[in-house]
């Protein structure tokens, strides 16, 4: 009998490699949304620093309060900007989240096949083997019986 062979095993490799692709885009957005999420973080802490310390002073000349207030409003126009970010990339990450579980399954699918395939051969074969055993068994019986 021929050694096992699943035809569409290009097939499933090819799938594989896509599904190994989408898990690595969504690490990779996954990564980012993390890194976006820190840097929003640490814009609003620096906001949140920079109003206790005009808080805790106590004289600021015009220009100090013009600069104060010119800087907070670039952390919160930065904040802002980089949470909308964060926000397209949670969108894109729950597309890349439905590509990973569409690919899982087309792998899945796949390896289910083979599977069946491999034991449906497997059977054939013990059964030729059985088969041949038997014919065996019988000749050499055959053989005795007939030189007795």
């Amino acid at each position: 009998m021929k050694a096992y062979r699943f035809r569409l095993a290009r097939l499933l490799d090819l799938r594989r490699r896509k599904l190994d692709a989408a898990e690595a885009e969504l690490t990779q957005a996954l990564a980012e949304a993390r890194a976006a999420d820190a840097r929003a973080a640490r814009l609003e802490r620096e906001a949140r620093e920079t109003a206790q310390r005009a808080a805790s002073k106590t004289t600021w000349s015009a220009g100090e309060m013009a600069a104060a207030e010119a800087w907070s409003q670039v952390l919160e126009r930065q904040r802002k900007k980089v949470l909308e970010g964060a926000a397209a990339c949670r969108a894109r990450i729950e597309k890349l989240r439905r590509n990973v579980q569409h690919a899982r399954v087309g792998v899945r699918a796949l390896e289910s096949l083979d599977e069946r395939r491999r034991r449906d051969w497997t059977r054939e074969a013990d059964r030729e083997e059985e088969t041949t055993a038997s014919e065996l068994f019988l000749a050499r019986w055959m053989r005795r019986q007939s030189g007795e």
